[in-house]
């Protein structure tokens, strides 16, 4: 029984070492030919385009590792994969429709387009900072503590990290107070805790997240920069909290630390015992 669960396995790596070979390849060309097409003066593509084709042909290796660990590690359950992407969206325009109904007012716009700066940053941040921010320092936050401690720590310290950003205009931590923006990603930090343990560990499903998240703040108008206003903006904070307290009462005490599960233990034993 052993030798076949280890042939499966071997198999298995195999089949995702040829999936790694194939889209890293497949990715990193496609991007990289239109690039070469147009310096080559063959077809005419604007510079901002081919600085994103070339950063994506560069990244594509991580992306596609991060995908094929996701569906190998990871439980398979796409509808975490699709709150992952909806959340992010739902929050902000919430906070809109909120803002209507508050001021009596109906909003200038829903949405606004992105520009080619966000379209070419917006999913930066999910690399840089997921890999570390979840995939390292979350994961050992909530072996550690129960997910409420770990989560608030966790978000308390990933908003410090975020502290230089207030003081560069143009950007959403400017257009919003530190301790708004500590309560907010608190909530965010929860809500990763949740999608953390239902995807089986997969820093993919949050890299998703994180980076719909970057979107949905430049194309919904709850901050300043893109036609919002601080009411939105404290809703936003507010909201984001609201949903993390939802995310982490729904979360399975099975996932909870060992530690907190041997507390719960003595705690029932001494009970007990009196």
């Amino acid at each position: 029984m052993t030798t076949v669960v280890r042939a499966d396995a071997r198999r298995a790596d195999l089949r995702g070492l040829v999936w790694f070979y194939v889209l890293a390849t497949a990715v990193t060309w496609a991007c990289y030919v239109p690039v070469v097409l147009a310096q080559n003066g063959t077809i005419h593509l604007d510079l901002d385009i081919q600085g994103l084709l070339g950063l994506t042909a560069i990244l594509a290796p991580t992306f596609t590792a991060c995908l094929l660990a996701a569906l190998r590690g990871g439980r398979r359950e796409p509808r975490w994969y699709l709150l992952a992407l909806g959340v992010p969206f739902a929050v902000p325009l919430t906070a809109v429709a909120l803002d209507a109904l508050l001021s009596g007012t109906a909003p200038a716009a829903w949405l606004i387009a992105p520009t080619a700066q966000t379209l070419a940053t917006f999913w930066i941040a999910a690399i840089g900072e997921d890999l570390g921010w979840r995939g390292y320092a979350l994961a050992r936050a909530l072996d550690r503590w129960g997910p409420a401690t770990a989560c608030t720590i966790h978000g308390v310290l990933w908003g410090l990290w975020h502290l230089p950003m207030f003081f560069r205009p143009g950007t959403a931590q400017a257009d919003q107070e530190f301790w708004l923006f500590t309560l907010q990603v608190i909530g965010a930090t929860m809500i990763f805790a949740r999608l953390f343990t239902a995807t089986g560990g997969s820093v993919f499903a949050m890299m998703l997240m994180h980076a719909a998240a970057n979107l949905a703040f430049n194309t919904v108008p709850v901050f300043a920069t893109e036609g919002g206003n601080p009411v939105r903006t404290t809703l936003v904070s507010v909201l984001y909290l609201a949903a993390g307290l939802v995310a982490i009462a729904t979360m399975p005490r099975r996932t909870w630390p060992r530690r907190t599960a041997r507390r719960t233990a003595r705690a029932a034993a001494d009970r007990a015992a009196a």
